[in-house]
This record gives structure tokens, sequence and C-alpha cells, in this order.
């Protein structure tokens, strides 16, 4: 009997001390939204290499190619975005530092579409309209491509009021770049 309930302490014991390591463990993973609440995540790391200057402006055009794993579901490469704004303000960079330009193509085009047009197409409500909301009231332009939106056989007029239909990818692309930003794939 005893080595039973000596057994059932080690036990209770063993329970509780992995569970304070689990809350300890959990309190130093927890994901923050310092700029773009519910999207982008980012984990506080105060001692990881090469953190943004908050004094240093940066300028950066995104590349967003990848699809949606569900209509249902807001788009990777825009979450991407969301992340790389929340990790400059992690790192306290204003946003009047920050100059960041999305092109949406691709497998991502879809994203771009106004709700009426993306629910015609998905039998749901854009996902991204509320993410593409909150990168324009964080300073970051939106654009997505002409090309794109016609082959994938969208009309212009589909697209999101905060999105830019340009020309092509390529241009927005190019034209960046030329202008010292700095490509993110």
């Amino acid at each position: 009997m005893k080595l039973n309930s000596a057994f059932g302490k080690s036990c209770i014991a063993l329970g509780f001390s992995l569970a304070l390591v689990s809350i300890a463990f959990a309190s130093e993973q927890e994901w923050q939204y310092p700029s773009i609440q519910g999207y982008g995540k980012v984990l506080p790391l105060p001692n990881s290499a090469l953190r943004p200057d908050p004094n240093r402006e940066a300028k950066i055009v995104v590349n967003v190619v990848q699809p949606m794993s569900s209509p249902s579901e807001v788009n990777p490469g825009l979450d991407r975005v969301a992340r790389l704004v929340n990790l400059f303000a992690l790192s306290k960079v204003p946003l009047e530092r920050l100059e960041i330009v999305a092109v949406l193509h691709g497998g991502a085009t879809a994203a771009s579409l106004d709700n009426a047009h993306y629910g015609e197409k998905y039998q749901v409500d854009n996902p991204n309209i509320k993410l593409i909301e909150a990168l324009k009231r964080a300073g970051v332009s939106v654009y997505v491509c002409g090309q794109a939106v016609a082959h994938n056989g969208f009309g212009q007029s589909w697209v999101n009021k905060d999105v830019s239909v340009a020309l092509s990818a390529m241009m927005v692309l190019v034209h960046y770049q030329n202008e010292g930003y700095a490509l993110v794939e």
C-alpha cells in the first residue's frame, strides 16, 4: 500500500513539475501583434541578433504569390507582410520609417477581390479584406498584377478598393527595386 502511495505522490509531483515547466514555456512563447492586430503574429526574442534599427528607414517590396490553402483562410503571403510590419514594430521602429509595398499575383490574385466578387466565386466572404485594410492603415501599399487579374478571368472593377491594379507585378517589382527597395520573396 505504501508503494502505491509513494508512487502516486511521485506521479503528482512529476505532473505538477511538468505543469510549471509548461506554464513557464507558454509565458515565454506568447505571440504578439504589436501593430497589426490579429495578423502576422510575432514572438519577442529580446536577445536575438540582427534586430532592426529604430533610427533607420526600411524600404521593402514583398512578392506575394502563394495561394490560400482554403478560400475561407487569409492569404499566407499577406499574413507574412503583416508579420514583417509587426517585426519592425516589435523592434520599436516607427511606422513612419517603413515603406512597404506588397504585390499580389499568381495564386494570390484572388485575395485582391472585393467581397461581392470573391463571395460569388468562392461562396464565402473574402477573409483578406480586413487584413488589407489593416495593412493600409499601417502604411503598406498593396498592388495586384493587372495581367494576373485578366488571366484569372476577373474584371479590374472586381478588385478591392484598397488594392491598386498595376500594369503587371513585374513592373511593380522592377520599379520599387530601382527605387532602392529590398525584395522579399
